[in-house]
């Protein structure tokens, strides 16, 4: 099973009845009970697709948005035009689905945290500790006042400590587990 069917079976859970629940948007919304195996297989290939393509398409644009400096409601109106569009799919293909409870907050955070391997989560420390050890260098690099420069100081430095307290908080799950 590779990372998208484990992060898309994440959002599929069997409550104490037996029956499976759909949760399209994890802790921000209501699960839907799925009454066939042959319904689940179809919301199954709609989520993969959209964790595959829309994340890996959004983060790409997003960098190139970002290399380009030219951030305006008519650069990002793509990607918010394709976003309205799985959400409308998704609304279509649920419509039908009886809706359940929410999941807690807890309940996520553990079942996202039995999707990433040992070797996620040391990258997520890695990645933690070169974005600190960035900020703390940048201004060695460039002689220039803190204050022109302070924007590069404090960007690797939120994402590093970002990153750590997911690594953290990932690590401590998946050892509570054990």
């Amino acid at each position: 099973m590779g990372y998208f069917d484990k992060v898309t079976e994440a959002v599929f859970k069997t409550n104490e009845n037996g029956e499976t629940i759909y949760y399209p948007n994890g802790v921000f919304g209501k699960g839907r009970i799925v009454p066939t195996p042959e319904v689940k297989e179809k919301l199954f290939k709609y989520q993969k697709r959209v964790n595959k393509y829309f994340g890996t398409v959004a983060v790409i644009y997003g960098m190139l948005l970002g290399l380009s400096s030219n951030i305006s409601f008519e650069s990002i109106f793509p990607i918010i035009f394709v976003y309205l569009f799985i959400f409308i799919r998704q609304r279509f293909l649920i419509r039908n689905l009886i809706v359940y409870r929410r999941q807690s907050v807890k309940e996520v955070s553990t079942t996202m945290s039995k999707v990433y391997k040992p070797s996620t989560l040391t990258f997520f420390m890695v990645n933690s500790i070169c974005l600190i050890s960035i900020s703390f260098v940048i201004p060695f690099l460039f002689e220039q006042p803190i204050e022109e420069i302070l924007f590069l100081i404090l960007t690797p430095l939120i994402l590093g400590v970002a990153s750590l307290a997911i690594f953290l908080f990932l690590y401590k799950l998946q050892k509570s587990k054990k």
